[in-house]
């Protein structure tokens, strides 16, 4: 099925959502070259079921809790994969720095769902969050579409000039400034 046929409907009969959930495990097995075997006990399948509901919806983001090794990235990546989301993660690099997440996040999750309306999960692990100021940029992002003071006047430039031909596309020429930041604030989806 095509994203778009994609419909959240009730599932009462659980056979059918495992096959239907075994056939989406094999589709992402091919066309991301991985070996995803999950084991698709009830729970899991609810939670991936949950998690898709949530990034199916715009400005859907999700605060997943759970012992670490559980599974919920591997599940957050399964139901990113339904929704057709892109599914981007920081760097994992030693001395991390609020410039390294700012760019990561920027060019990796912002820039895509702003101008290119591409879908994005952006999945940040408790362990990627080494310095508390990440929080205010992600709480930032959650409450707004933006973090302030992100972009050089450059890349604001750079911006405008992608937003004029999106504007065009659907007819829209002013407050092209706003509506990046909707297309980023309903497009891009944070899990932490």
């Amino acid at each position: 099925l095509s994203i778009e046929d994609r419909l959240y409907e009730n599932i009462n009969d659980y056979e059918k959502l495992l096959k239907c959930l075994g056939d989406y495990m094999a589709e992402y097995n091919i066309d991301l070259n991985q070996n995803l075997d999950l084991v698709l006990f009830r729970e899991a399948c609810q939670h991936i079921c949950r998690i898709s509901r949530i990034l199916s919806q715009p400005r859907g983001s999700v605060l997943l809790i759970g012992v670490g090794g559980c599974g919920k990235q591997t599940l957050t990546k399964m139901a990113s994969y339904i929704t057709g989301c892109q599914i981007s993660s920081l760097g994992s690099k030693k001395n991390y720095t609020q410039k390294n997440f700012r760019e990561d996040v920027a060019q990796d999750s912002i820039k895509p769902a702003g101008l290119e309306g591409k879908k994005i999960s952006l999945i940040i692990t408790d362990n990627q969050i080494t310095n508390e100021i990440f929080l205010e940029d992600i709480n930032s992002l959650l409450n707004s579409g933006e973090i302030p003071n992100l972009w050089e006047s450059e890349d604001k430039d750079e911006i405008n000039r992608e937003m004029r031909e999106v504007g065009k596309k659907l007819g829209i020429n002013e407050g092209l400034t706003n509506l990046f930041i909707q297309r980023v604030r309903d497009n891009m989806h944070i899990v932490l």
